[in-house]
């Protein structure tokens, strides 16, 4: 049987809490602090809602810095 993956794009913060540990807060300190790139880790909406790219937050958990250097 093979694996089925599933790629999950820009979702809310409960969904990256959930499944990678990440609380709400953490994830805002982190977009704060500039740990995380606009519109590669993150982006807000038209409602003014952050919305994270689920799969590039793996690229910060591997090296624990943004993609734009």
């Amino acid at each position: 049987m093979s694996d089925i993956y599933i790629k999950l794009g820009w979702v809310l913060p409960c969904v990256v809490e959930r499944h990678k540990g990440l609380s709400p807060c953490a994830l805002k300190n982190m977009v704060c602090a500039g740990k995380l790139e606009e519109n590669f880790h993150w982006r807000k909406a038209p409602n003014g809602k952050l919305f994270y790219n689920f799969e590039s937050l793996d690229d910060w958990v591997l090296h624990g810095y943004n993609k734009a250097s």
